[in-house]
C-alpha cells in the first residue's frame, strides 16, 4: 500500500503503525528498504557441506566437482557451484569434526518456535581419548 500510494505515509495512523514496528521492518513496509529474504538455515548449510563431502569421498572427486554435481542434480537449490565451494571452505572443518557420528532419528527435533536461522548452532564434538 505504501509503495503504490506513497501519500499514505503522511497519515497519522500509518505513522503510528510504522513507529510501532522495528526499524528494519518499518523501512521495508514503507518501501524504503527491501527485505533480505528467508533467513539462512544453518542446518541446511551444514547438510549441503556434508553432502558435498560424502559425494567427494564416495566418488573420489574433488569438492569443486562435487559442487558441480550437486548443482546439476538438485537445481531447486538455486545456487552456483562457486557458492557451494565457498560454503564448504567456510564450514568444511566444522562438518568434519562431527563426521562419523550416528544420531538416531528420535533424538532429532525441529527447531523450536521463534528460533531463527541466525541463531547460534550448538555443536558437540568427540572428546579426545588418552
Amino acid at each position: 500500500l505504501c509503495w503504490w500510494f506513497p501519500m499514505v505515509l503522511r497519515m497519522p495512523q500509518v505513522k503510528a503503525f510504522l513507529d510501532g514496528l522495528p526499524r528494519r521492518r518499518a523501512d521495508q513496509v514503507a518501501g524504503k528498504q527491501f527485505g533480505r529474504g528467508r533467513p539462512a538455515d544453518p542446518m541446511e548449510a551444514l547438510g549441503r557441506v556434508a553432502t558435498m563431502t560424502a559425494l567427494a569421498r564416495e566418488r573420489d572427486i574433488k569438492i569443486a566437482e562435487a559442487a558441480r554435481v550437486l548443482v546439476k542434480a538438485v537445481p531447486i537449490l538455486n545456487v552456483t557451484p562457486r557458492s557451494l565451494e565457498n560454503l564448504h571452505s567456510e564450514l568444511g572443518e566444522l562438518v568434519c569434526c562431527v563426521d562419523g557420528y550416528s544420531v538416531p532419528g528420535s533424538a532429532l527435533s525441529a527447531r523450536p518456535w521463534g528460533v531463527g536461522g541466525d541463531d547460534e548452532l550448538q555443536v558437540f564434538v568427540r572428546s579426545p581419548t588418552g
